[in-house]
């Protein structure tokens, strides 16, 4: 199928992937995880849904490339920002375990 003799239903379903895509990036930008998990299942349902009829246009395999692409960052970038956390508590455990190693020390 070519461009032109594309579906209207193709041509909203691409509009509203990319539009869920520019949401998902917003968000990840913004490291506002509660807004990607909101937004997610939307873009999860487009995505089955342009997978769903069969072999999609161009124009929908397209915004699912970008969607796919976008999905990859999103998760390195979470596992990144899990890692961070890690660390941080780690810190934070630390530096409780030589308080109280002091704090025993102190009343000695």
């Amino acid at each position: 199928m070519t461009a032109r003799q594309q579906l209207p239903s193709e041509t909203a379903l691409a509009q509203a992937l990319l539009a869920v895509s520019e949401k998902l990036r917003q968000a990840l930008t913004a490291a506002d995880w509660m807004t990607l998990k909101q937004i997610e299942p939307r873009a999860r349902a487009l995505a089955e849904k342009g997978l769903s009829g069969g072999c999609p246009s161009d124009e929908v395999l397209a915004a699912l490339r970008t969607l796919e692409q976008l999905y990859r960052k999103i998760v390195s970038e979470g596992v990144a920002e899990r890692e961070r956390a890690r660390k941080k508590l780690c810190g934070i455990q630390d530096k409780h375990t030589a308080i109280s190693s002091y704090q025993t020390t102190w009343n000695m």
